[in-house]
């Protein structure tokens, strides 16, 4: 999957946590936020990575259980919890959801979303 146009043209945002279930009110960043971390409800946290670089991490005391994030550039961060098969997409705009979603689909990812 590639990166939406104008990403290159993003300057850094001032780095910051950010808790995943509040990246919808956020919105459209209109800065690169690689180097912020996401704070995910599960207490767990993730630096965001430069732009089009995908990341994830597992827990081994929980296998079944995995935090991946992308930084899509002007739409944003999407940011994915699954655990047990469920899987749990958030971004800073529809935008960013949507390729979250067709990135996962492209990794065989499809089971129960929420």
């Amino acid at each position: 999957m590639s990166v939406p146009p104008g990403a290159d043209d993003l300057q850094p945002c001032p780095v910051d946590t950010i808790d995943v279930t509040a990246l919808a009110q956020m919105g459209e960043p209109g800065c690169n936020l690689a180097g912020s971390t996401l704070l995910f409800p599960t207490g767990e946290e993730y630096e965001i990575m430069e732009i089009g670089v995908a990341g994830g991490m597992s827990s081994s005391r929980m296998p079944t259980h995995q935090l991946r994030a992308v930084n899509w550039g002007v739409p944003g961060v999407g940011a994915v919890d699954i655990t047990d098969g469920v899987v749990t997409v958030w971004g800073s705009t529809q935008w960013a959801v949507e390729l979250q979603l067709k990135q996962l689909a492209l990794e065989g990812i499809e089971r129960t979303i929420r």
